[in-house]
């Protein structure tokens, strides 16, 4: 449940940054921007997380 509202805490923060940088650099960019850096965050936790690349792989393997 906590892990839940840090999410839900946080999302403000995000939608501020979202918006600054769309005012900033224009929303197009900032999609991609915002695209790249949810692509990275996967990589690193599926590298640093060695229990997360196993999910998909179900109990038999």
């Amino acid at each position: 449940m906590s892990i839940y509202a840090l999410d839900r805490g946080l999302m403000p923060v995000g939608a501020l940054m979202a918006g600054v940088s769309a005012h900033l650099i224009g929303a197009p960019a900032t999609v991609s921007y915002m695209g790249l850096v949810v692509i990275l965050l996967a990589i690193l936790v599926a590298w640093r997380a060695p229990v997360v690349r196993d999910i998909g792989l179900g109990a038999g393997s």
